[in-house]
């Protein structure tokens, strides 16, 4: 059956697809070595040769100091980047909390003071 969606031809394409991919397949897999010995022959050929430098296979962050390779530099930055603002708006409401408290409760005992000298 045949699917002709905005004059494409699905089977066509289908076709065309599978068979360009079996060719790709078949050109992949006509190797004389197979992937892990091919890897492997690269790998002794860099090491025989005397004429290049072997220091770029060593581990990049082997100069590099061990905060640096864990990133703790990067975290403690933005830990006090994303926290100092909260700890410091945590404290400011704290402390307008607290004065308005302490107002209240001055207001309260200034009335309660002015009731008793009005009762006396």
């Amino acid at each position: 059956m045949k699917l002709s969606l905005f004059g494409v031809d699905f089977d066509l394409y289908w076709y065309s697809f599978k068979t360009r991919m079996a060719e790709i397949s078949a050109s992949f897999h006509d190797r004389q070595n197979n992937p892990l010995e091919t890897a492997v022959w690269w790998t002794e050929k860099v090491l025989r040769s005397s004429d290049l430098d072997l220091s770029l296979l060593s581990p990049l962050g082997r100069n590099q100091p061990w905060y640096v390779r864990r990133h703790l530099d990067v975290w403690f930055f933005l830990l006090f980047v994303i926290v100092a603002p909260i700890i410091t708006l945590f404290l400011i409401l704290l402390k307008i909390t607290s004065s308005m408290a302490t107002q209240s409760q001055k207001s309260k005992s200034r009335t309660r003071e002015g009731e008793k000298v009005k009762s006396n």
